[in-house]
């Protein structure tokens, strides 16, 4: 175990965060290793293979734009360092503006029951300086960001 979640934080993925002064003692691997964190090899084999982006569901403008017509919104989040999330970050809001403007549809095209009134506007967060990991890399500066999407949350 110890051997893989190494290489796993060697990826490019997480280069940020490797070089981050929390984790860039070890820490990171310490905890994952000892069971702070997913110590038991068949649980972390698990959760990656459930939580890999070509297991989750594909969230299409329409779907997007019926989450955010529910009343708080839709906020992304993304470190600046990781270009990928933050490009995927920016087109999922772009698609929930474009199908809110279109009317909002599922994909079969029956519209969608929106529960309170009018969308909000897709929010895009992307913290300076973090990477993948922004939850581990930069949770100060998710705390606002936070407070204010639950704030709105009917």
């Amino acid at each position: 175990l110890a051997a893989f979640v190494n290489a796993w934080y060697r990826q490019g993925l997480f280069k940020t965060l490797a070089a981050h002064p929390r984790w860039r003692d070890g820490a990171i691997v310490s905890r994952r290793v000892s069971g702070g964190g997913g110590g038991d090899a068949c649980e972390l084999a698990d959760a990656l293979s459930a939580l890999s982006p070509g297991r989750q569901p594909l969230l299409s403008g329409a779907h997007l734009a019926g989450i955010s017509a529910r009343g708080a919104g839709l906020l992304l989040l993304a470190g600046s360092e990781d270009a990928k999330f933050v490009s995927t970050a920016r087109a999922m809001a772009q698609q929930a503006r474009d199908a809110s403007e279109g009317g909002v549809s599922s994909a079969e095209g029956a519209p969608l029951l929106v529960e309170t009134g009018a969308a909000e506007e897709p929010e895009v967060v992307v913290v300076p300086g973090a990477g993948h990991a922004v939850h581990l890399e930069a949770p100060e500066a998710l705390v606002l960001p936070l407070l204010r999407f639950l704030r709105r949350c009917p």
